[in-house]
């Protein structure tokens, strides 16, 4: 199920080690102007530098724009977007061991031995450059609306002082291993009344778009304290509207917005991909063997993560502002 969204629809295609990824968007208003530098910085977010605890592999990521937007300008068809992979190296990849904490096992199991797991074939983090491309559209509208969403890591490894991080994922780099932690998600301006419940609740729609980053394993909306009386949030008048003087809830109750920031907490597992030896089996043979991972991998993908939250986040808000 590659398509996100009802009016705004987000349609994610290709592999890791394909020719090409790319996205196809319907839905986006007509005459809109696309802000080609402020799309291109979304995208360098998400772009590995090739230094530090980032993977060696570094793709150009320039948008190859083929129906949609002309001249700068949405123009009322399906806008169809793609990436080059010419960077990919598949020379690491045995299609018999499926790689501990990855999804080629599982894979395996539903699709059979046909399946690609090259790079993690359609389960790889490079599908998040087209999420992005579509993020950064979305994002755009947004702003346009007084509506920001912005993303911070809270902790690598555990670690909460920022002035570690690096030092943790370089160690973890260079001990062959690889490190998670979590990250925060504010949405600022998002009007009071949003969302269907019960099953088509903001927490709902903006979790189950999370979910599809790869790694992230956990999303928490607000926050929770021991008592009700400490929990709940009252509410006041200020500047002549009902509004909470708190915001434990992080902007949502029963499914459906406050007006207050949407807040949430995304946890993000450490990269399966690591050098340290680990035991695997052998799917043809049926024998249990050691893999060490070959490879370009990061050490830590959280700083890449942060444009792919907001682009997730923001293309929910845009689809449902426009009546999806």
């Amino acid at each position: 199920m590659n398509t996100l969204g009802n009016k705004l629809r987000v349609t994610l295609f290709g592999q890791s080690h394909a020719p090409f990824v790319g996205v196809s968007i319907e839905g986006l208003p007509v005459g809109m102007r696309v802000d080609d530098e402020q799309l291109t910085a979304f995208l360098a977010r998400r772009r590995s530098s090739g230094k530090g605890a980032q993977t060696s592999r570094v793709e150009t990521d320039e948008p190859r724009v083929l129906c949609g937007i002309r001249d700068g300008i949405v123009c009322g068809d399906t806008v169809a977007v793609i990436f080059g992979n010419a960077n990919a190296d598949s020379s690491a990849y045995d299609a018999a061991l499926p790689r501990p904490g990855h999804a080629d096992f599982a894979a395996l199991m539903k699709y059979g031995k046909d399946f690609d797991l090259r790079g993690g074939g359609p389960f790889s983090g490079r599908l998040t450059l087209p999420l992005c491309y579509a993020g950064a559209l979305a994002v755009q509208i947004l702003n346009g609306k007084g509506i920001t969403v912005e993303s911070r890591i809270l902790s690598v490894a555990g670690e909460t002082d920022a002035g570690r991080f690096d030092e943790i994922m370089m160690n973890a780099r260079e001990n062959g291993d690889s490190v998670g932690g979590e990250i925060a998600l504010t949405i600022r301006g998002v009007p009071a009344g949003m969302g269907e419940p019960p099953f088509a609740g903001m927490e709902n729609r903006l979790s189950a778009a999370l979910f599809g980053i790869p790694a992230v394993k956990g999303v928490e909306f607000g926050d929770t304290k021991a008592y009700g009386s400490e929990n709940n949030d009252a509410y006041g008048i200020r500047d002549g509207r009902a509004v909470p003087l708190t915001n434990h809830a992080g902007g949502i109750l029963g499914g459906i917005t406050t007006g207050a920031d949407i807040t949430a907490v995304l946890k993000v597992k450490p990269v399966p991909s690591i050098a340290k030896p680990q035991q695997t089996v052998n799917m043809e043979t049926l024998t249990e063997e050691t893999l060490c991972i070959r490879g370009r991998h990061d050490a830590c993908i959280l700083p890449r993560v942060l444009p792919c939250a907001e682009a997730a986040a923001a293309l929910v808000i845009c689809d449902m502002l426009l009546g999806g």
